[in-house]
């Protein structure tokens, strides 16, 4: 689930603070309350899995609070749960455990994937858990899986430009049996 902010903020720009902050407990609170709506849907339509939050990147330091968050889930929703992060937090979260999937977006160059491939398998191995990516792909133009997470970027159509970029990827996490799924996003 994406947050969308009042005052305009990206939702990895909430600061929280530290833990004695009435922000943190006020925040965790309302968004407990907010998750747990989309858990009682989730349960009631048969939902498989369900993403309890994606990009806090200032909030998942919150241990205590994640954890309690994920047991009060836990109790509404009996179906398989993740959150869903930056990549380049991916071994900050010590909470993993707690899922049942481990889950980054993945804008990567093809040459950089294997790198990020060795990352998985640390975390994945430290937690016992598989690994989803939940954002992959690129653009339809030319030269954007040199630059695949840029949303501005804009050039001359071309398709097979994505689709090699997407058929690459694809092939690489096959060969990787931590990597149990991959999310296309929907790049217009």
């Amino acid at each position: 689930l994406n947050i969308t902010c009042l005052n305009g903020q990206s939702q990895s720009e909430i600061r929280a603070g530290d833990e004695s902050n009435s922000f943190i407990s006020n925040w965790f609170y309302s968004y407990t309350d907010f998750i747990l709506h989309y858990a009682k849907l989730a349960q009631r339509s048969g939902c498989d899995m369900l993403g309890i939050g994606s990009g806090l990147d200032q909030i998942e330091q919150f241990e205590v609070q994640w954890r309690n968050l994920i047991g009060k889930v836990r109790c509404i929703y009996q179906g398989l749960l993740s959150y869903d992060m930056n990549f380049v937090n991916l071994t900050s979260i010590c909470w993993w455990n707690d899922l049942d999937y481990i889950s980054a977006n993945g804008y990567f160059e093809l040459h950089e994937l294997q790198d990020a491939i060795k990352v998985i398998k640390g975390v994945t191995n430290k937690f016992q858990k598989p690994f989803i990516f939940s954002e992959v792909g690129c653009k339809s133009c030319d030269g954007s899986s040199k630059n695949p997470g840029n949303y501005y970027f804009d050039d001359k159509l071309n398709l097979e430009e994505q689709s090699d970029y997407l058929k690459n990827f694809i092939e690489q996490c096959n060969e990787v049996n931590e990597i149990q799924g991959i999310l296309i996003w929907n790049w217009k």
